[in-house]
């Protein structure tokens, strides 16, 4: 349930009651409504620099000139071929590296005054998943804080609850202590969401990842987020820790980060010539995405792009798997940004004496609201809501492009070598001629 007033409140709207299937109940939100359908396509790309390598010893400079454009146009090309995305093996997420340090923040329209202005730029290097977290990862994080003969010291008043909507069930099989889940295997459930899950829960869920998935108590009160300062009530305000703890290698994604994410495009051509801007909408385009089923489900199209507003029996939005519109892509990978679940931040919002969590996104569960750049809303943390979810920001490295590229490298100074030696010997052949 959500806590606080219900109504409207300058340009926003308060509301406090069900699970709100209208544009204005989802915490705090923009009245707004509309757009264009529609939005371009893009999939996620990754540049190179070109380096002097090294130097190859015994070729004229001339040749080891050649040979070094060669690699560097080699390590270059392959360097594009390969994604900018990767798998973490320990949470098991793929994630996309988002670079373009010091981006350029914000500076486009804010028609509701949601303080998006400025907003949005980012001096270091992260990574965040392209997906919401599935309900195969969920499980895994249920059964270690559930399937336990010590409950966990979590603070009274913290809404610490498993999902009531995801593609899990209880284990039949399994006879304590405590409870334990399994994917559900009737559906299509391991890719399927997990919700409600309140703010709490997703920094819980991060302090398990950040201690390695470790079923020790411990493990979940700390690491990303101090669990102790998660005050009893969260009404007027709360004393929950503001942001994540330095070192922190798995987090809430702040909103900047996740604006960076979702809106940013360093390859968005300018009039100037330059690249690098804001898109309205989170599809690389300043238009709205194309809400609708996808493929395999009733009405279901592959030109729409979001899983919001519409509706069926039995709500059939929530059966549908994470990463059903492989087309439709932020500009750095991101899938699902439109429509799933509206998304958690960690970051605070005050407004008249109150604090909120700032959420982003459109949701499955509603009319499509949230998708512009500046239609964002927020909630209290100890809220939950089936239309609230959780995509994971870390810290953890990359695989290195020079190591994907090596191989291009190999192969192409082989190359070089051989064809400058052939040169030579045709040079000396025709010398000897000559003479």
């Amino acid at each position: 349930m959500l806590d606080g007033p219900c109504g409207k409140r300058g340009l926003f709207s308060f509301c406090g009651g069900r699970k709100a299937r209208r544009r204005d109940a989802q915490g705090m939100r923009p009245f707004r409504r509309g757009g264009p359908p529609g939005g371009s396509k893009k999939l996620a790309r990754i540049g190179g620099r070109g380096r002097n390598l090294w130097h190859i010893g015994g070729m004229s400079t001339r040749a080891t000139g050649a040979v070094t454009l060669g690699v560097v146009i080699a390590a270059a090309a392959c360097a594009h071929a390969q994604t900018q995305f990767f798998t973490d093996p320990l949470s098991g997420a793929e994630f996309s590296r988002i670079g373009a340090l010091n981006n350029p923040a914000y500076g486009g329209v804010d028609p509701f005054n949601i303080g998006v202005t400025g907003r949005g730029s980012v001096g270091y290097e992260y990574s965040i998943g392209r997906f919401e977290v599935t309900t195969a990862q969920w499980v895994e994080f249920y059964n270690a804080a559930f399937a336990r003969p010590d409950p966990l010291p979590i603070p009274a008043g913290t809404v610490f609850l498993p999902p009531v909507s995801w593609g899990a069930i209880t284990d039949p099989g399994y006879a304590g202590p405590g409870t334990r889940w399994i994917v559900n295997p009737n559906v299509a459930g391991a890719g399927m969401r997990g919700v409600p899950v309140s703010w709490r829960t997703a920094a819980i869920y991060c302090n398990w990842l950040h201690n390695g998935k470790s079923t020790d108590a411990a493990a979940f009160m700390s690491g990303a987020y101090d669990v102790s300062t998660f005050s009893a009530s969260d009404f007027p305000t709360f004393t929950d820790q503001a942001s994540r703890s330095p070192g922190a290698r798995y987090w809430i994604p702040s909103w900047d980060e996740w604006l960076k994410a979702v809106h940013y495009d360093p390859l968005k051509p300018n009039l100037d010539g330059s690249l690098g801007g804001w898109w309205q909408g989170p599809l690389g385009s300043d238009a709205l995405p194309v809400y609708g089923p996808p493929v395999g489900f009733p009405n279901g199209s592959a030109a729409n792009q979001a899983n919001s507003d519409w509706s069926g029996p039995n709500f059939p939005g929530r059966l549908v798997p994470l990463g059903s519109y492989p087309n439709a892509q932020t500009p750095w990978g991101l899938l699902d940004a439109a429509g799933g679940t509206t998304e958690w931040t960690e970051s605070i919002l005050s407004i008249n004496g109150q604090t909120y969590r700032r959420i982003d996104g459109s949701r499955w569960d509603a009319d499509a609201s949230g998708d512009e750049i500046w239609s964002g809303g927020a909630v209290r943390p100890n809220s939950s809501s089936t239309g609230w979810g959780l995509r994971v920001a870390t810290s953890i490295p990359q695989p290195g492009i020079l190591a994907t590229a090596l191989p291009c490298i190999f192969l192409t100074l082989r190359r070089s070598r051989r064809r400058i030696a052939r040169a030579t010997l045709v040079i000396h052949a025709e010398s000897a001629v000559a003479r």
